[in-house]
């Protein structure tokens, strides 16, 4: 049985079409298989300015592939923070602390392979200490998740921004409402984590980054849920076919019987939000497999203001009108990029 098929909307042939419920290693990896079609294109696109996509795919596939899958790795701020200059004792070749806005300032790009293209990136360009001589080039893109009420009054908002407001050429934020149902066509309560894990995703297909050259895409958000689960528990959750750690067999924490207790079975617990996380799983290893590695950083939410706004928008939509049926809406300005709209 394949399930390498993707459809119209990209999504993997298990995930869109409900009833494919086979939640076992193999069968993951079947459904989230993509080849790199992208990559004839990258290389006819390679830039002189850009690291070789030979380095980046090496770098991309050795940093994230974990067990058969590609994970996010976390973001280290101290690796390109600057050092501090306000001394000239030993102590100023420490690296000052950043936060996101002084990493990763706006800056208008533009691109030599795609004349007349420019936009407004949130981009970290740095020396390289090591290898080729050329910069390091990073995007950030800020993500958040915002819900009101619970249970089946419960409504969410998404909120993504690549940019500034108010920029002409760059629709850089993004706000809208949390649908009700996930790719797989099932109904899905609201709660805060599912629309900062709805984020995530959102942030992915908005456009595909890597083909704008990026080697390192930096996601900002201010969910330990989303920051955890990415990086360190998904995994885990992988190898116990979704059921989470928290919930033993009674017992101490290794599952082993205290003196004097009968141990009594508990019920394993499923990870929730399981559609969104398969769909990760397919975006991680689009972007690995075309070269650019995948990073979250997990930020205040003071820092992730502006994404944080942008969901609360979405709140506001869905208490309007909440969509019912998923949808994978991209960036409408890809209609007038000729470049990257294929």
């Amino acid at each position: 049985m394949s399930w390498g098929h993707v459809d119209s909307l990209g999504y993997p042939g298990n995930l869109a079409t409900p009833g494919r419920k086979c939640e076992c290693r193999l069968c993951i990896l079947q459904s989230i298989h993509c080849e790199p079609r992208d990559e004839p294109w990258l290389r006819k696109k390679q830039s002189p300015r850009q690291l070789p996509l030979d380095l980046r795919l090496v770098n991309a596939r050795f940093a994230m592939l974990r067990d058969g899958f590609y994970i996010p790795t976390v973001f280290d701020p101290t690796l390109f923070a600057l050092p501090s200059s306000s001394s000239s004792s030993s102590s100023s070749s420490a690296p000052a602390p950043s936060s996101p806005q002084q990493l990763f300032p706006e800056s208008l790009g533009r691109w030599t392979k795609f004349p007349g293209f420019s936009a407004y990136r949130f981009a970290l360009h740095r020396p390289r200490a090591l290898g080729p001589r050329l910069p390091v080039k990073l995007q950030l893109v800020y993500t958040s998740g915002a819900c009101v009420a619970s249970g089946d009054r419960a409504v969410g908002g998404v909120g993504i921004a690549f940019s500034t407001k108010g920029r002409e050429n760059t629709r850089g934020c993004v706000g809208s409402a949390l649908e009700a149902s996930g790719p797989d066509g099932e109904r899905a309560p609201a709660t805060e984590e599912r629309a900062a894990l709805r984020a995530l995703v959102k942030a992915l297909e908005w456009r595909y980054w890597y083909r704008e050259g990026w080697e390192g895409l930096v996601l900002a958000t201010d969910s330990a849920y989303v920051a955890e689960g990415a990086t360190a528990k998904l995994p885990g959750w992988l190898e116990r076919k979704w059921f989470d750690d928290d919930e033993g067999s009674g017992g101490d924490a290794k599952g082993k019987k205290r003196k004097g207790e009968t141990l009594k079975p508990q019920p394993k617990k499923k990870v929730e939000n399981r559609d969104l996380w398969r769909r990760l799983l397919f975006l991680f290893r689009l972007y690995a497999i075309h070269g650019c590695e995948l990073m979250i950083w997990q930020i205040t939410r003071e820092q992730n203001a502006l994404a944080a706004g942008l969901a609360k928008d979405g709140v506001v939509r869905a208490v309007a009108k909440c969509p019912t049926r998923w949808s994978q809406r991209r960036d409408p300005l890809l209609k007038q990029d000729r470049y990257f709209n294929f």
